[in-house]
């Protein structure tokens, strides 16, 4: 490091900008002196930018632990906000459920550099196909159980006049949806659009549905036929 004072000041001045556009660009909050102190042990230490990160990501876990009573899981902003969302999509994708501090500390993780996106997906995609051991090939090839289950999404809602959003297949309700069938001979298989569409009669939906209106007023036509009153 630079001895005289104005090499040293400059140094110091281009640093603590560095760290308050970290800070900033991550959405946390930081008083001038933490700047100043970081600044300074960056020179004087020659801390390098994946320690400097460390920083960041230690920073922002006292902020979400404040704003949360002491878990993760307070509002973060910026970069790290936007993360979060983006790991939260891709667990929807992947059917899985991670709590809010756990996917807060996943994206710390990634800010300072010990974790990415590709991994993070990597590991989804692991957790997902051993839930779901028949996808896992196809998981491996870059299908998500949102796209496998799109399809049987969309005629779940057509058969029950839903939408398609409405149908939550990570819902207990719709286990039996995503379950795997025993064949009896040892083989394993989803079930088919039959079947479906047999278990979407079974929905208190489906009793308001045209269908439904057209099969029991066949069925009463049927009956009062039999019983000679038409």
């Amino acid at each position: 490091m630079a001895r005289d004072p104005a090499t040293i000041g400059n140094q110091l001045d281009q640093q603590e900008i560095y760290i308050e556009n970290l800070f900033s660009a991550y959405g946390i909050t930081a008083d001038r002196n933490t700047v100043e102190g970081i600044a300074t042990d960056v020179l004087r230490n020659g801390l390098s930018n994946e320690q400097v990160l460390r920083i960041v990501g230690n920073h922002a876990r006292t902020q979400a632990a404040g704003d949360s009573g002491g878990k993760l899981g307070g509002s973060l902003q910026g970069n790290l906000s936007a993360t979060v969302q983006q790991l939260s999509q891709m667990a929807t994708d992947y059917y899985l459920k991670y709590s809010e501090d756990q996917l807060e500390e996943m994206a710390i993780r990634i800010v300072e550099g010990r974790w990415s996106m590709d991994g993070a997906m990597a590991t989804m995609r692991g957790s997902a196909g051993d839930l779901y051991p028949h996808l896992k090939e196809r998981l491996g090839e870059g299908l998500t159980l949102k796209d496998y289950y799109a399809p049987v999404k969309q005629k779940l809602a057509q058969t029950l006049n839903m939408s398609a959003n409405d149908i939550d297949l990570q819902d207990s309700r719709w286990a039996p949806v995503t379950q795997l069938i025993d064949d009896g001979k040892g083989n394993y298989r989803t079930m088919n659009f039959t079947e479906l569409q047999r278990f979407a009669r079974g929905q208190s939906e489906w009793w308001d549905t045209d269908e439904a209106g057209a099969i029991g007023y066949g069925t009463l036509n049927t009956l009062l036929k039999t019983l000679g009153a038409i």
